[in-house]
């Protein structure tokens, strides 16, 4: 096979017409994809490759493709090898490992070891670090696609592979790079390489918008599927004028704000809404507690200097409100010893206005060492404590200051690494 040597059988069976080998080329390891020859499967396996240079140089989260090669009736072309690909590892994990479809017994053996479970994503109710680096390394390699000039066009869960990278900094030194380009073409190429199966809403309109928001529509969609554990965001994904979460998305938006927040911004229709792939590293999903703390500092000195006279920040404010407590009353969320300290402390303020619930937390937080031992009693002795005590008791709190700050405050320095 010139120069590709065949060293184990397949392993994973993506397409009828493709099955995926491990080899060697020229002595160095690879994955390779066998495809049934046609001129126009070759003409699309060079376009593939050429998407791959010209993005690969630019990334280390790409996908690498080494070589085509045509024998006898097939195209066999080389890739670095994988593991597995990232809609393979949700599907194991989040059926205990049952659902193995596609999977040959080496495969099997690598997902038993690291993936044999859902906890492998989800510990303690929360999103594991490998499952965080994970969301990470899909916006990373977009992003990085974005910025050469291509876009990709036909995302899905099986577009990330996983590969080792003992520098990677998560846990066993996994990385997911992107892959999957047979159908990528670059921003505002005219050729015709294909149509994908599922594409984003603006792409069936009259008025057929091509761009990069097409992908992060796609992205969302798989972000979205990894938070849920494996299960779709939506009932029925095709019918996109009339789209419902499935209870999984619905328990884990209404549990968990940041990655609502997150996950719509992906998502917004119109297209002209969407966050991009590199600008959504901005969302609170991502922040450290030393940064939301922060963030709210900024926005306590930023809202104190307006009052009700200033109706283009103050309606905004009260509509965050009602979102962050729907009879807008916070007050009424506190525990009664909170609420008795915040009266007798806070005797004429509007203990309904958005700037004296953050105000007052920020207080709490600065003086944490001075709080009353009643009060360190609820909401904890330290500000790691304290902050988690308040996003608990409200956690739209500081997604909805992002989404009020990104509308009426953007304009403002201090906002600008909370934004970008």
């Amino acid at each position: 096979m010139g120069d590709l040597e065949t060293t184990t059988s397949s392993i994973s069976r993506k397409e009828a017409a493709h099955q995926v080998y491990k080899g060697k080329l020229l002595s160095r390891k690879v994955c390779f994809q066998r495809r049934a020859f046609s001129d126009n499967g070759y003409m699309s396996a060079l376009h593939e490759l050429k998407k791959h240079f010209q993005s690969e140089n630019n990334s280390q989260r790409i996908l690498k493709c080494y070589h085509i090669e045509k024998v006898s009736d097939f195209i066999y072309v080389s890739f670095e090898p994988w593991k597995c690909t990232l809609g393979q590892a949700l599907r194991f994990a989040s059926t205990q490992g049952n659902k193995r479809e596609g999977l040959l017994p080496n495969q099997v053996s690598f997902l038993q070891k690291f993936f044999g479970n859902s906890s492998v994503f989800w510990q303690a109710g929360e999103p594991t670090p490998l499952l965080v680096s994970f969301v990470k390394d899909m916006l990373l390699s977009l992003s990085d696609l974005h910025r050469c000039g291509i876009l990709h066009r036909n995302l899905d869960e099986e577009s990330f592979f996983i590969v080792k990278n003992p520098d990677h900094p998560n846990q066993n030194g996994f990385i997911l790079k992107l892959g999957n380009m047979r159908l990528a073409k670059s921003t505002g190429d005219r050729d015709v390489v294909g149509e994908p199966n599922f594409s984003a809403p603006e792409l069936s309109d009259r008025t057929r918008h091509e761009g990069p928001t097409n992908d992060v529509y796609l992205l969302g969609l798989i972000i979205g599927y990894a938070l849920c554990g494996g299960k779709p965001l939506y009932l029925q994904p095709m019918q996109k004028g009339s789209l419902r979460h499935t209870l999984e998305a619905t328990s884990l938006f209404k549990q968990f704000p940041e990655i609502s927040a997150l996950v719509k911004s992906l998502l917004r229709v119109p297209y002209s809404e969407r966050c991009s792939a590199s600008s959504a590293f901005s969302h609170v999903f991502f922040w450290s507690n030393e940064k939301k703390v922060s963030f709210l500092h900024f926005c306590s000195s930023e809202m104190s200097c307006y009052s009700s006279y200033d109706q283009w920040i103050w309606k905004p404010m009260l509509t965050s409100m009602k979102n962050i407590v729907p009879n807008g009353y916070w007050i009424d969320k506190l525990v009664p010893t909170l609420q008795a300290d915040i009266g007798k402390n806070n005797p004429y303020n509007d203990l309904s206005s958005l700037p004296n619930l953050v105000r007052i937390i920020i207080n709490y937080l600065v003086h944490y060492k001075d709080n009353e031992a009643t009060i360190k009693t609820t909401i904890g002795h330290f500000p790691e404590t304290i902050l988690s005590y308040f996003i608990t008791v409200f956690p739209m709190l500081i997604p909805e200051l992002r989404f009020l700050v990104s509308g009426r405050l953007k304009h403002i320095g201090v906002f600008l690494p909370y934004l970008q």
